[in-house]
């Protein structure tokens, strides 16, 4: 038998991509497990007895994690949003056409989360050559309609679109969902945004006049994420209290109205 020729050892730069396709697969993983843990944060913000959120912190950690790392991510936010809202459509006892209108409203809002991230992304990028300065009011201005105030547009529009086409959301809650769909979105960049903004991974370069800022570490960024989550909190605590007394305080002039027309009725047939 002749000697059998070896195959050849895997180049450098099939390594190279070899690794970098498993970077990309880690990193959209754990992009994904990032929004949907930040989506389900949003979702305990919601106040009885409707189920709308007026802060969407997902959307901020999507936008600030595509200008820090790369739009290739980008299927880590498809991934998460999905994920998030399929697990919140699908009930315990849901039927197949249900189920079916839960996975296709989560297809279509994942889409508009992930438009939203990568218009914002295109964006600031083309509206900011790698720098922004915060002592000009027209750069703030700039930079909160390209990172929030248009892209915000995008989700909502997309989103309240795909839960109609699934029969989800009636002609007549059209508007307002979409109105409480841009605000949650856009504040919740507007607050999440900031902080991921200048911290040290962040392509763009924050400068006021021409000193740049100092960047944020890791640790200053979890300190400041961990304040503005316990005030979220705080706050969702005290919404619920205002609206469990006022519900209270509603049944009890309920009740007591309804025991004086009673009384009314009663004496009137008596008469």
């Amino acid at each position: 038998m002749g000697n059998l020729e070896q195959s050849p050892e895997p180049t450098g730069r099939f390594r190279s991509d070899r690794t970098g396709t498993l970077q990309t697969v880690g990193g959209c993983a754990a992009f994904a497990a990032c929004y949907a843990l930040f989506g389900f944060l949003g979702l305990q913000l919601a106040i009885p007895p409707g189920y709308a959120t007026i802060v969407w912190p997902a959307a901020g950690i999507a936008i600030a994690g595509l200008l820090a790392f790369g739009k290739h991510f980008w299927p880590g936010i498809w991934i998460g949003s999905f994920t998030l809202n399929a697990f919140n459509g699908i009930s315990g006892e849901a039927d197949a056409s249900s189920v079916l209108m839960a996975v296709a409203s989560a297809a279509g809002i994942a889409t508009g989360a992930t438009a939203q991230a990568l218009v914002a992304n295109g964006l600031v990028k083309k509206r900011f050559a790698g720098e922004v300065d915060l002592s000009e009011p027209r750069s703030i201005l700039a930079l909160l309609a390209c990172a929030a105030l248009v892209p915000a547009a995008v989700a909502a529009t997309i989103g309240t679109a795909s839960l109609r086409l699934a029969g989800a959301l009636p002609v007549s809650g059209l508007s307002a969902n979409w109105l409480t769909w841009y605000s949650g979105d856009a504040l919740g960049i507007l607050l999440i945004f900031p902080l991921v903004f200048l911290q040290s991974q962040n392509v763009l370069t924050a400068k006021w006049g021409r000193r740049p800022l100092t960047r944020l570490n890791s640790l200053m960024v979890a300190a400041l994420s961990l304040s503005l989550a316990l005030t979220l909190y705080t706050w969702k605590i005290a919404a619920v209290r205002d609206y469990e007394e006022g519900y209270a305080s509603f049944e009890e002039m309920a009740l007591e109205s309804s025991h004086a027309l009673s009384a009314k009725l009663n004496a009137h047939f008596q008469a």
